[in-house]
């Protein structure tokens, strides 16, 4: 496959709510990109972190936070667990509130 990516890696999602998952992600052509589908238990609510190869080695926003890899931000990122129509599944654990992302993006600024 050229370079030196291996073909598939461990990709693990990780959630204080529903415990680890691991499921294997696979090298895209010759890129560093890697694709997974992770299917979550059923009950499972919020966000989740990714992390690849090991559970420290977790994924960070740099890109999502304005589409640049310049060291923006440094905060782990990850999976928002939605339904079958792609609407946020709510958690309905006490003393959560939901909020929409950018209000929530907002308090970290």
């Amino acid at each position: 496959m050229g370079g030196p990516y291996p073909a598939t890696i461990s990709v693990i999602v990780k959630s204080t709510d529903f415990g680890h998952t691991v499921v294997v992600g696979t090298r895209i052509g010759t890129s560093s990109d890697y694709a997974f589908t992770f299917i979550p238990p059923d009950g499972a609510c919020n966000t989740t972190i990714v992390a690849y190869v090991t559970k420290g080695q977790n994924t960070n926003n740099d890109l999502i936070d304005d589409g640049l890899q310049n060291g923006s931000s440094n905060a782990a990122c990850g999976l928002r667990l939605v339904d079958d129509t792609g609407a946020e599944v709510p958690c309905t654990v006490l003393g959560v509130e939901n909020r929409p992302w950018g209000e929530i993006k907002s308090l970290f600024r």
